[in-house]
């Protein structure tokens, strides 16, 4: 299959299970292996240099090679193989890698010059047996990557061509390594450029998407989330080679940096508990939607004691003030870092994190209905949560609040319009999340949602958590609303989530509000924008006439 999508500048060109990514660099080719908090210039491995070089660039991919003039270069997990019948150059580049890079002069054709290129290590898997003749490894490379896209969901035909860039970059971004107990995982990390690592709520959104293709895959990113969870049972922010991010002492050098930069009231505090929302519970039942009896028993056997441990870890150590509400610890246990809501305070109380945790409680008084005494327990601390959740009300505001201290100043942000996951709020709450929705000096943006409001004084239409629009938060609030019953509106937003991302060009972490473009820092190929587009893709498709018409 051609990947026309491809075009070695904003869209490298990758495999499944592999760290190599190519990139265009005027009429010559450059080769990268990626690693966890690694700056991409420092995983420059090698340069390809055609003859003559003046040549126009004009590389095509398709499934697991592309051509490049004469080149032909096809990859096959950590195995690069360049094959050319005219004169190119490698150049080797001295990188910063932790693993080896190894050269190999292979050819089978004495008319070409062969070069190939491996990555391994402690905590990358070889790649076993690999072919030794070109077009049989080229053969094996393109199999891996049309079995892949074999798996897509059927979605509308307007939406295939997104559909096909948004599965392709799910599998792109399966990398494969070894954990701080040395067993091998394959992970889909949020992308491959920046962010090589297995981050606990975008395993959860990746989870739902990527279950309509292939359910293995999907329930695999949850047994990598809850591998590594304590014996108190926290789960960790973020799975990578060789170890997880557990705690702030945990934090990589840039990240400090930042919330320095940032003036963020968690430097130089205490060592606290990093992890991210409690959405695993949500996201089996978003998993199960539609599968036999017996899947969901098996799922809920495997996972229901791991999720109440987790439960009980929030409120025994992020309940600080015990008063049966849990507050993030830490900006990056919302995995909303940067939003305006931890300017002035943290620990802070805030709406989107009792719904999520009112939610779990519910779901898992109904998973332990065999147990009726747990079951109750739990029924019974959903319903306090939600009362605190309420509590968090601000009449006046017309929002919900982040904190108690009325002294302190309130941003108007995604975090309020969270509250309405839920499920359960009052009439005249529900409806003031649906006017912020809907007055357009608010959240009433071109391509929905903003993650704070227009009006706020917070507001930066390109900078992260503080305005722009993120794909899962969108999504999050649809799935609050139809729990409400406004259906129409959670439908709306869905497909403002498909043609957000149609806008963009592609699945990217974020984009402007209201010209749907991408913002400069935002990375592209970002595997949740890209589950939730497959997710909402699906859907739309199922609801479609046409789609009832075909199936009757």
């Amino acid at each position: 299959m051609d990947l026309d999508f491809v075009d070695f500048d904003g869209v490298p060109f990758t495999v499944p299970e592999s760290n190599f990514v190519v990139f265009r660099a005027e009429n010559s080719l450059e080769i990268y292996c990626v690693e966890y908090e690694r700056p991409l210039t420092d995983c420059l491995v090698a340069e390809i240099h055609p003859s003559p070089r003046n040549m126009e660039f004009d590389a095509q991919a398709r499934d697991g090679h592309f051509r490049f003039g004469t080149c032909e270069v096809a990859v096959y997990k950590n195995s690069l193989w360049i094959h050319s019948t005219d004169a190119i150059v490698v150049k080797k580049n001295q990188n910063r890698l932790s693993q080896t890079v190894s050269f190999y002069d292979v050819s089978d054709d004495p008319e070409a010059r062969d070069v190939r290129i491996s990555y391994s290590g402690a905590l990358v898997p070889a790649d076993g047996e690999v072919p030794t003749s070109w077009l049989a490894f080229r053969e094996i490379a393109d199999a891996v990557v049309e079995r892949w896209m074999e798996k897509m969901p059927r979605v509308s035909e307007r939406r295939i061509p997104m559909a096909r860039q948004c599965w392709w970059v799910l599998g792109g971004n399966q990398v494969r390594f070894a954990g701080s107990d040395g067993e091998i995982l394959r992970g889909i990390v949020p992308s491959k450029l920046g962010y090589v690592g297995l981050w606990q709520w975008d395993a959860y959104f990746i989870a739902v998407g990527i279950a309509n293709g292939d359910l293995n895959i999907a329930l695999e990113q949850l047994r990598n989330v809850v591998k590594f969870q304590t014996d108190t049972g926290q789960l960790p922010d973020v799975v990578f080679p060789g170890g997880v991010l557990i705690d702030s002492s945990d934090l990589p050098e840039a990240d400090r940096k930042k919330l320095e930069a940032d003036g963020s009231p968690t430097v130089g505090g205490r060592t606290v508990p990093l992890t991210k929302p409690p959405l695993l519970a949500w996201t089996i039942e978003q998993i199960l939607t539609g599968r036999s009896d017996t899947v969901r028993h098996q799922l809920i056997k495997e996972f229901a004691v791991i999720v109440a441990n987790n439960q009980e870890w929030w409120f025994s150590h992020s309940d600080i003030r015990g008063e049966g509400l849990p507050e993030y610890l830490h900006p990056y246990s919302s995995g909303l870092d940067d939003s305006p809501v931890f300017d002035h305070q943290v620990p802070v109380p805030t709406a989107d994190l009792a719904a999520y945790l009112s939610v779990q409680d519910l779901i898992l008084s109904d998973w332990f209905l065999d147990h009726p005494e747990q079951s109750i327990v739990y029924a019974e601390r959903s319903q306090r949560t939600h009362k605190k959740l309420l509590d968090l009300w601000d009449e006046d505001l017309g929002m919900f609040r982040c904190g108690y201290d009325v002294q302190t100043l309130q941003h108007r942000t995604i975090v309020s319009l969270l509250g309405v996951f839920d499920g359960r709020l009052p009439a005249p709450m529900i409806k003031g999340v649906l006017n912020d929705i809907q007055v357009p000096t608010r959240f009433a943006a071109n391509y929905p949602l903003p993650t704070v409001s227009f009006d706020d004084i917070g507001y930066r239409e390109d900078t992260m958590w503080r305005g722009p629009t993120w794909i899962n938060t969108t999504f999050l609030v649809a799935d609050g609303l139809d729990r409400h019953g406004y259906s129409a509106e959670a439908r709306r937003l869905r497909v403002a989530i498909l043609d957000s991302l149609e806008r963009a060009g592609g699945p990217v972490e974020y984009l402007d509000s209201t010209s749907g473009n991408r913002c400069d820092t935002a990375v592209r190929n970002f595997s949740w924008s890209a589950a939730l587009y497959i997710e909402c893709a699906v859907r739309e498709f199922s609801e479609s006439p046409y789609r009832r018409a075909s199936d009757a």
